[in-house]
């Protein structure tokens, strides 16, 4: 006799993008009976997508919500959270102009609701900056298949949520000719970073920065919108004053044909910032079942 087999209904949404088939793609799976890590990391990796988040009740918040990529559980992720309140919304669980709260392993995400013009908007408030250890300028440049040169400080590991080793590079070109070796550039992680988040001023208006996120063996090479990236970028260009302004937009995505656009806008001041606001618009491209 053959076993009984599971529904498992999940929608794959765009986040960071206002059409389909750009920004970055997020599985949701709403309402989901919590199981082991271990069941939800394999479908997390038969999915095959940068991220893919669950959501099941939470008593501190509006949902708990779990993130994870084809190889490890995150405490938080950016583009699924944006994607995740897009559902709820599509599906008028939620409605504009409300703020709902997000259980995580980072602690308590609030993301908004709004319009922009005539598009929704989602906004999440991710934590004060954790600024960690600089590394060696050098040996991450080697990694990247760059130029010492190139890099205009060494990297340094920064945190909203989810560690990030920030690499701030010269120019556009420089960060067109990134060809890393991902075994080398993750070698000495051990943890302290979860991807290499890459970026520079951008001088295509109206974007202030564009990047590109490198994530270690075993996920997916290139992100095309990394929200937990932007957060600690944004926090350690307004903290070295790299930018006065603390509300500007992020390009990221083009160099692996997922053009994004992510919002951002920083609060307190470059010696006291007190949290980073993330967001953008999001696009439906799929509503499926999958089997177990």
């Amino acid at each position: 006799m053959n076993a009984p087999t599971v529904q498992l209904p999940f929608a794959i949404i765009d986040a960071f993008t206002d059409r389909a088939f750009a920004g970055n793609p997020a599985a949701v799976f709403a309402d989901f009976e919590e199981r082991e890590a271990a069941a939800m990391q394999g479908i997390a990796t038969r999915i095959g997508l940068a991220e893919t988040v669950f959501t099941m009740p939470s008593t501190a918040a509006t949902l708990r919500a779990r993130y994870f990529t084809p190889r490890e559980e995150l405490a938080m992720a950016g583009h699924p959270s944006i994607a995740l309140a897009h559902d709820l919304c599509e599906r008028s669980v939620v409605e504009i102009g409300t703020t709902i709260t997000l259980e995580t392993k980072a602690g308590i995400i609030p993301i908004s609701i709004g319009l922009r013009g005539e598009r929704v908007d989602y906004t999440m408030q991710q934590r004060p900056p954790e600024f960690g250890t600089v590394w060696d300028r050098r040996e991450i440049a080697a990694a990247l298949g760059l130029r010492a040169a190139d890099l205009t400080v060494p990297p340094q590991i920064v945190s909203t949520g989810n560690p990030m080793l920030l690499v701030p590079l010269s120019d556009a070109d420089a960060l067109a000719r990134i060809h890393p070796d991902r075994d080398r550039l993750f070698a000495r992680a051990d943890g302290a970073f979860v991807a290499v988040h890459c970026f520079c001023r951008d001088d295509d208006a109206p974007f202030a920065f564009v990047c590109r996120n490198i994530g270690p063996p075993g996920d997916l090479p290139e992100d095309a919108a990394t929200g937990s990236g932007i957060g600690p970028m944004a926090a350690f260009v307004f903290a070295n004053r790299h930018i006065s302004h603390p509300t500007f937009l992020v390009s990221q995505g083009t160099h692996i044909g997922r053009p994004s656009e992510i919002a951002v806008h920083i609060l307190g001041t470059p010696d006291a910032i007190e949290g980073i606001r993330v967001g953008g618009s999001a696009v439906t491209s799929l509503r499926a079942s999958l089997t177990l």
